[in-house]
This record gives C-alpha cells, sequence and structure tokens, in this order.
C-alpha cells in the first residue's frame, strides 16, 4: 500500500464507520480496510518519515 491508497481507504473506512447499518459485505470490508491500514501506519511509524535519517 502506497500513500495514495492509504488515503482512499482512510476515506472509505470513514465513510463505512459513519454508516448506520451496514451489510454483511460491507463489515467485512470495514474490516479488512481496519487492518490494511493499521499495517500501513504502524510500517510507517516504525520507519519514520521520509527525509528523517
Amino acid at each position: 500500500m502506497n500513500e495514495a491508497e492509504y488515503h482512499a481507504a482512510r476515506g472509505e473506512l470513514q465513510r463505512l464507520e459513519a454508516m448506520p447499518d451496514r451489510s454483511q459485505p460491507q463489515q467485512e470490508r470495514l474490516d479488512t480496510l481496519r487492518k490494511e491500514v493499521k499495517v500501513f501506519e504502524e510500517g510507517v511509524r516504525s520507519k519514520g518519515k521520509p527525509g528523517q535519517e
């Protein structure tokens, strides 16, 4: 996942979280996005920000 995909996933995640009644596929997508976003954020934290060495 690159930064553009991350921002798209965050937007979709926020949209799904705002939905009061989610279907099963929407709930599964929400769970998947949460995992993907978490992995990306943890990877960024462990590497530090680009240009910081």
